[in-house]
């Protein structure tokens, strides 16, 4: 069974501004808005949604990974694979 991640949320204080800006810096289709989420959807298929939030926002981490191009970081740097 392949297993596929689809989307994640991502809170903004401007959920708004900040959708539109990731989406023209990735050259992606304009976000559309989908109940409290404002979605950026991927070339990938997945789906950032960013959510409004008045509160702290925290740092978070995503890695991303393809088959033709690995990356990880090891205690003795990076190991790349092509």
């Amino acid at each position: 069974m392949a297993i596929q991640f689809n989307h994640t949320i991502l809170y903004a204080h401007d959920s708004e501004a900040s959708a539109k800006f990731l989406a023209e810096m990735l050259g992606l289709s304009a976000p559309a808005r989908w109940g409290p989420f404002v979605v950026v959807k991927t070339d990938n298929g997945t789906n950032l949604d960013f959510m409004d939030t008045d509160g702290e926002i925290t740092s978070q981490h995503y890695v991303s990974w393809s088959r033709s191009r690995i990356s990880m970081r090891s205690s003795s740097g990076f190991v790349r694979e092509s």
